[in-house]
């Protein structure tokens, strides 16, 4: 996993690469890199590596966390954009000695993010790269605390991609905005039940903006008719 995860960095720079060519290239493109990127950890919790007191991830974890900060502050102040400008070998450390550990999946989502798009670019494209990270950190973290909270970034991505689709730079497509706007709208209905009351409040904020912004009426779409390839 730590591997694949490292090549994360790697996508600002492709992206901006790609950003030249044809959209439906571009698309087709990142279908062949990302699964090679985000690959699931199926280490065992017990593998060579996975071992350590509480105590000892705890205080690594903070220093993880601690330096992260401190570079996002830096980062802040140049006014540079955070993601893709991290120095990631702490936390790719960290994973590597703890693959499954009680902080595991926090170091994982930073990693993952820091290797997503610093900017869409008024362009729905790198919403695809987030869908895919997002789906396979869920993969990986099935029962992770922070589920609900990706699942929230993971519908308002679809908002913002149904949004572009239609108000965006490039090619407008009703189809597209319809199908992304019915699965962020099936995702917020779902998140309102939730037991946090953030979860639920950001939720119904999502789906009164999804039924308000829109020219046309949308329903629910049914989760099988998104296909992996439909991005």
């Amino acid at each position: 996993m730590v591997q694949d995860l490292a090549k994360i960095s790697a996508v600002p720079q492709f992206w901006g690469k790609m950003m030249k060519m044809k959209r439906i290239t571009l698309l087709a493109a990142l279908l062949v890199v990302l699964p090679g990127i985000f690959a699931a950890n199926s280490r065992p919790a017990n593998a060579p590596g996975a071992a350590g007191g509480d105590d000892e991830e705890s205080i690594r974890f903070q220093e993880l966390i601690n330096k992260w900060d401190q570079e996002s502050a830096g980062l802040k102040a140049r006014h540079k954009p955070e993601r893709g400008h991290h120095d990631k070998s702490l936390a790719l450390e960290f994973l590597r000695k703890y693959p499954k550990g009680e902080y595991s999946a926090r170091a994982y989502l930073l990693v993952l993010e820091d290797g997503f798009c610093s900017t869409w670019a008024n362009y729905p494209d790198c919403g695809a790269i987030e869908i895919t990270g997002y789906e396979k950190f869920l993969d990986s973290y099935p029962d992770s605390r922070l589920k609900e909270g990706v699942e929230l970034k993971m519908a308002q991505d679809y908002f913002s991609m149904a949004w572009l689709w239609l108000h965006g730079d490039g090619e407008h497509s009703d189809k597209w905005s319809n199908l992304f706007r019915a699965q962020s709208l099936d995702m917020a209905k779902n998140l309102k039940k939730s037991q946090d009351p953030q979860i639920q409040e950001a939720a119904s904020e999502l789906e009164q903006k999804l039924l308000k912004k829109f020219p046309l009426p949308i329903a629910p779409v049914p989760p099988q008719v998104l296909r992996p390839d439909y991005y």
